[in-house]
């Protein structure tokens, strides 16, 4: 099963599926899964503690309901445990694997430069696997990102998306 994850992250995230419609997240007025296949369950998608301002904003281009923005991410060189996108995904019956992870993001003039992603089958208690890391140009346009995964017999997985770098705390 191939994981898909569309979500502009740190200053809009997008709505969010995971691969073959498992769970979907418009992020359109609601961070509530707007979408979940049978025997998966999706969680609310939320911002990290460090991450301030936290607002759905409308996207302009179209091909979107809508957006999840926040601000206030590390300008340092290195990732903040606190400011970070989450979602998770829970399989009811049966397991998860996942091969791919695939988001849109967009950043702001003074937002994020740098994104890590990672993810955990225990929230992030006792374990966190780096996917990767990419860093973004210095342009405000829509871009997709996508990662290999090689995710297997698991039943709880969560997803966490880290912003650092960024060019001021203000930015999104």
């Amino acid at each position: 099963m191939q994981a898909k994850t569309k979500l502009a992250l740190l200053l809009w995230v997008l709505p969010l599926s995971l691969s073959a419609q498992l769970v979907q997240w418009n992020l359109n007025g609601s961070t509530l899964p707007s979408f979940t296949a049978p025997d998966i369950s999706g969680s609310e998608a939320l911002f990290g503690s460090g991450v301030g301002n936290q607002t759905f904003v409308s996207d302009n281009d179209g091909n979107n309901p809508g957006a999840y923005s926040g601000n206030s991410w590390e300008t340092g060189p290195a990732r903040n445990p606190d400011e970070y996108f989450q979602v998770c995904i829970s399989a009811t019956t049966g397991t998860l694997d996942l091969t791919n992870i695939t988001f849109e993001e967009r950043r702001s003039g003074t937002g994020p430069r740098t994104l890590e992603i990672r993810y955990s089958n225990d929230n992030f208690t006792n374990d966190d696997n780096f996917i990767g890391s990419v860093t973004l140009p210095d342009t405000t346009l829509w871009r997709t990102q996508s990662f290999p995964l090689t995710i297997s017999n698991e039943t709880d997985i969560c997803f966490r998306i880290y912003g650092y770098n960024a060019e001021a705390p203000q930015g999104t």
